[in-house]
């Protein structure tokens, strides 16, 4: 598998994105970084590529920020069947240190997270 090289540590992340101008339906967050994130739309839309968006974004991690509001660029978009994926540069907002606390949270859980992989990984290793 190849694995990606990224300036900033992406976390796998579900919440519930919001971004009216790009689609009157609901979106689904798929992974977020301080600089960026992938959202998927349950069908097929398009963006105008020159153009900023405002998005909100509802965490399924509520306990430390429930709703951002990003404004963002897309980078690239790709259509499967009937969805639609788009990486999206998160650009200055006003939500941008409610952003830097989610990360600074997420990144605090990641060696409790591979740990328990770990110990699921390596448990059968003596059967």
């Amino acid at each position: 598998m190849k694995k990606e090289h990224r300036a900033d540590e992406r976390f796998d992340e579900v919440g519930r994105v919001t971004a009216e101008e790009i689609s009157a339906f609901p979106g689904m967050l798929d992974d977020i970084s301080l600089s960026g994130c992938r959202v998927h739309f349950p069908v097929n839309t398009s963006v105008d590529m020159e153009k900023d968006y405002t998005i909100k974004i509802n965490l399924s991690h509520t306990g430390i920020v429930e709703q951002l509001e990003l404004v963002v660029h897309p980078q690239w978009i790709k259509d499967e069947s009937n969805e639609t994926y788009i990486g999206f540069k998160i650009l200055r907002s006003p939500d941008t240190p409610l952003l830097n606390e989610y990360i600074e949270h997420m990144k605090s859980l990641a060696p409790e997270a591979q740990m328990q992989d770990l110990l699921i990984t390596t448990d059968v290793s003596f059967i």
